[in-house]
């Protein structure tokens, strides 16, 4: 990693095996980019977001140790209602599904996929006002900076966040997310798992 033409190094390692990647590629002087969540502990990743320096094949039966489906609900600090479902592994691969209403109208997102793939983009559809049919909006080309021919949409959006970075580090903005950012989703997923256990409402 002391490399001088390595400007920046992936960390796309299981998450156990984050923290060892993390950690080298600090102490050489690079940048990291680290897939979510920096390490299993919400604890350890804020200590990396402070450094400078039944089996399908085989019919086998296993126990799971991590959760794959999350149901969250709440209320924002302006009133409204929030609903949220998380599910991993779904035979249907029925996608993503993102519902917004507002005073004004309507918002859905949605994808056949949950990565997408070739041409699998986003699809929105919004209308405002009483009684309205949702009508397609067309995404504006200047939200797309990389090149989507041939590409699925998963990896054309990770060629987006590249783009974003790179435009970060020439000039100094923050538009990507950071090691506190992953440390606050981390945070949160803990605190929902310990109001999960204990029935108690978490005031974030």
């Amino acid at each position: 990693m002391t490399d001088l033409l390595v400007d920046q190094v992936l960390v796309l390692t299981t998450s156990q095996q984050h923290e060892e990647g993390i950690r080298a590629a600090i102490t050489a002087g690079k940048d990291v980019y680290c897939e979510w969540p920096l390490t299993p502990h919400a604890a350890k990743s804020a200590e990396l977001a402070t450094p400078r320096r039944c089996c399908q094949e085989t019919g086998e039966k296993i126990q799971t140790t991590s959760p794959d489906e999350l149901l969250m609900h709440g209320t924002l600090a302006d009133g409204g209602l929030f609903s949220i479902h998380i599910e991993g592994g779904k035979l249907s691969g029925s996608g993503v599904q993102i519902d917004i209403t507002g005073d004004a109208g309507d918002l859905k997102i949605t994808n056949t996929s949950a990565f997408g793939g070739v041409d699998e983009d986003f699809i929105v559809t919004g209308a405002q006002g009483d009684s309205k049919l949702l009508e397609h909006l067309p995404i504006p080309a200047e939200y797309e900076w990389f090149p989507r021919a041939g590409l699925q949409t998963g990896v054309a959006e990770l060629g987006d966040l590249y783009v974003a970075l790179s435009r970060d580090l020439a000039s100094g903005t923050q538009a990507v997310p950071t090691f506190h950012d992953a440390v606050w989703q981390q945070q949160l997923f803990e605190q929902i798992q310990d109001s999960s256990e204990t029935g108690k409402r978490i005031n974030l």
